[in-house]
């Protein structure tokens, strides 16, 4: 999560609403102040759950992205 490209548009807060994620997103703070975030200073990857991949397309500035797979098992094989 890139908090500077967050333009608080609520979409990932919405997808996380609807799909029933026991924790979700939500704005924190207040007026100028506000940010999107996880309640109680949880990890995002336990906020957003089953819906991340949602989440990461419905962003309209890329806030939000995947972690390319760590090890060289994990990663697609490209097609021959």
């Amino acid at each position: 999560f890139e908090p500077g490209k967050c333009i608080n548009c609520g979409l990932c807060i919405e997808i996380t609403r609807t799909a029933g994620e026991p924790l979700g997103l939500t704005f924190i703070g207040r007026g100028f102040d506000v940010r999107v975030g996880v309640p109680f200073d949880q990890p995002l990857e336990k906020a957003l759950g089953r819906v991340a991949a949602r989440c990461v397309a419905a962003c309209p500035t890329a806030a939000l992205s995947m972690d390319e797979p760590r090890c060289s098992a994990c990663r697609p094989r490209p097609a021959r």
